[in-house]
């Protein structure tokens, strides 16, 4: 009997080592974060060195022939393009041309990360966060965006998204040419 509790309790603990991987794994706003707004305000190329890229793969945000995607945990996909098409959700950024693109489409278990980032962006005065609607909230709305303020040159518009059919959010950072 004891040597069948000593499999079982190896048993039990292999498999729970087997699924941690999966507890801790990164949603969407935490890929986005550390792979594309971060190296973005840091004049850094997006974080890409740990991924394969996607084969063909059909995009919803709006890419150019440079465009590589990548696969990321979850079934979340990174794009990035050194010189995406402006048109991005059926919005038309500020005039002024967009460098370059770094994007991430996947799901997001918990928003309070993403919604505690946009609070202190908003109180820092660090990005202004303009409303697709007249919504009172940004948590109500399906897209809006953040376009920072003159602490960083050339300026970076972040747009948010959120499909209420499916439950996917999408991440864009664009760096344009804007400067203030």
């Amino acid at each position: 009997m004891r040597i069948w509790v000593l499999r079982m309790t190896k048993a039990l603990l292999a498999y729970v080592l087997a699924m941690l991987p999966l507890a801790v794994q990164a949603d969407a706003w935490d890929e986005f974060e550390a792979r594309c707004l971060m190296p973005f305000e840091h004049f850094t190329p997006a974080v890409v060195d740990d991924l394969r890229p996607l084969p063909d793969q059909t995009s919803t945000v709006a890419l150019s022939d440079y465009a590589i995607q990548f696969g990321l945990p979850d079934d979340a996909v990174l794009s990035v393009d050194s010189a995406p098409v402006r048109k991005l959700s059926e919005l038309f950024y500020p005039s002024g041309r967009v460098e370059r693109l770094c994007s991430v489409r996947g799901n997001d278990h918990d928003l309070s990360m993403r919604d505690a980032w946009v609070a202190q962006q908003g109180l820092a005065k660090s990005y202004l966060i303009t409303l697709a609607s007249h919504s009172a909230s940004y948590n109500e709305l399906d897209y809006f965006e953040i376009i920072s303020t003159e602490w960083i040159e050339p300026r970076l518009i972040v747009s948010i998204s959120r499909n209420s059919d499916t439950g996917q959010v999408g991440y864009n950072i664009l760096e344009t040419d804007l400067e203030s």
